[in-house]
């Protein structure tokens, strides 16, 4: 079980002033000033084979496929390259998306949650019936599974509120800083 603490409990060991990576929104990014790739899933379709019917087959989430971009991944490659960063912040579940298969040791990885993604869609199939309610619980395992498995990697976790902080207290070893 972990327990609450601070940025500075779950990032010790770092340089006063570290180099840190942010993976958040396009609007995010153009109010600080920091450079963005324009990623959009909005173009995905639920029934093209990229889309959720394809991911049936699969088993991957549709929820996180529809955010994987080969152009941003090449970029962020293309930093990790270039600097070691002390911080990887994401801004969201989809942002662990963006991330390379290898990441230095020293670099901590900070989510910052903004729900259990997988309850959403697991209370949308319960609120539906026959083979929508089906498939919204399908989206819900598949994402589930990869929501509790990226939760391994990461370092510490940032809750928006005091219920989803309490989840991921209780099943992550990573300190969730609210």
């Amino acid at each position: 079980m972990a327990a609450s603490g601070s940025v500075s409990d779950a990032v010790s060991g770092i340089s006063a002033v570290p180099p840190v990576l942010e993976l958040v929104s396009a609007t995010s990014v153009s109010v600080t000033g920091v450079s963005a790739i324009g990623v959009s899933a909005m173009g995905v379709s639920v029934w093209t084979a990229g889309g959720g019917a394809g991911n049936l087959v699969s088993g991957r989430s549709y929820n996180v496929q529809r955010f994987i971009s080969a152009t941003l991944n090449e970029k962020i490659e293309g930093l990790l390259h270039e600097t070691n960063f002390d911080i990887i912040h994401m801004e969201t579940l989809f942002a662990t998306t963006w991330l390379p298969a290898s990441i230095g040791e020293k670099t901590k990885l900070v989510l910052r949650t903004h729900n259990v993604e997988f309850k959403i869609w697991q209370q949308l199939a319960n609120e539906n019936k026959g083979l929508k309610s089906w498939y919204l619980q399908k989206l819900s395992k598949q994402l589930k599974k990869y929501e509790l498995s990226i939760l391994k990697q990461i370092n510490a976790i940032v809750s928006i509120s005091e219920v989803d902080d309490k989840f991921f207290t209780q099943i992550s070893a990573a300190p969730n800083l609210t």
